[in-house]
C-alpha cells in the first residue's frame, strides 16, 4: 500500500554502525491503544549493537501499534535501547497521510524536551544501561469548528462577499489580507460570523484564532 495513503508515523531510530530501527503507529477503526491481535505486531528485537525502538503500553512492546484514529489527544510510551552507548537520531516518516490539524510531538523525558517531529529529527544521547521507556509520543487533533461560505459576484463590480462563522469557543479574532499580504479588515473579540465583502477578481486570506 502507498503509504502517504495511510494515517500514519513511522519513527525511525538511527545510531551505530549505521544500524536502524523502527516502529510505526497507523490509524485503524475499532482498533485500541493497547495490542489487537488483529492489528499490531511484537517487537522483535534484532541483532547487537543495533538500537531498539518500539511502542510500550501495558507492559507490551510492540513494534506495529493500530489506534483508533486520534479525534482530540493520544499518548504512548517509546522505549530506546541500545547495547552500545552513543548519540542517536529518531525521525519521523510516511506521516503525509495524517489528517489536517494534526501534531506529533516527542517528549524526552530525561532532558525534559519536547519536540515536534514532524518538523525536525531528534538527537539525543543515549546509556547501555537504559531499560525504561525514554520517551512520551503524543498526537494531537484539532480542527478549527469553523463554516465558511462564498456569495460571487453579479454583473456588478466588486460585490463578491465571503463569510465565516465560528460554530464554538467563541470569542474570535479575524484578519483578512490580500494576495499580496496587506491587512483588508481586523474584526476583534467577534462572537459569531465575520465577512469581508465588496470583492472583485482576487486572492484573499483569513486568519482566525
Amino acid at each position: 500500500l502507498n503509504a502517504s495513503s495511510i494515517s500514519m508515523v513511522r519513527l525511525q531510530m538511527a545510531g551505530l554502525t549505521n544500524s536502524i530501527d523502527e516502529t510505526v503507529v497507523y490509524y485503524q477503526e475499532t482498533a485500541t491503544d493497547g495490542f489487537d491481535s488483529d492489528f499490531d505486531a511484537y517487537k522483535i528485537f534484532g541483532p547487537n549493537p543495533a538500537p531498539h525502538i518500539s511502542q510500550e503500553y501495558g507492559g507490551v512492546l510492540m513494534a506495529i501499534n493500530g489506534i483508533n484514529p486520534v479525534s482530540s489527544t493520544f499518548s504512548i510510551n517509546i522505549r530506546a535501547t541500545t547495547n552500545i552507548s552513543g548519540t542517536f537520531t529518531i525521525s519521523a516518516l510516511d506521516f503525509s497521510g495524517l489528517p489536517v490539524g494534526t501534531c506529533v510531538y516527542l517528549q524526552d523525558l530525561v532532558t525534559g524536551n519536547t519536540v515536534n517531529i514532524l518538523s525536525a529529527p531528534y538527537t539525543f544521547t543515549l546509556s547501555n544501561s537504559t531499560t525504561t521507556s525514554r520517551f512520551v509520543l503524543s498526537i494531537t487533533h484539532f480542527q478549527l469548528p469553523v463554516t465558511s461560505s462564498l456569495q460571487q459576484a453579479n454583473c456588478s463590480i466588486n460585490t463578491g462577499k465571503y463569510a465565516v462563522s465560528a460554530s464554538s469557543m467563541a470569542p474570535w479574532n479575524y484578519v483578512w489580507k490580500d494576495s499580496l499580504g496587506n491587512v483588508l479588515k481586523t474584526t476583534l473579540n467577534v462572537m459569531s460570523k465575520d465577512s469581508l465583502d465588496n470583492l472583485g477578481y482576487g486572492n484573499y486570506s483569513v486568519e482566525i484564532t
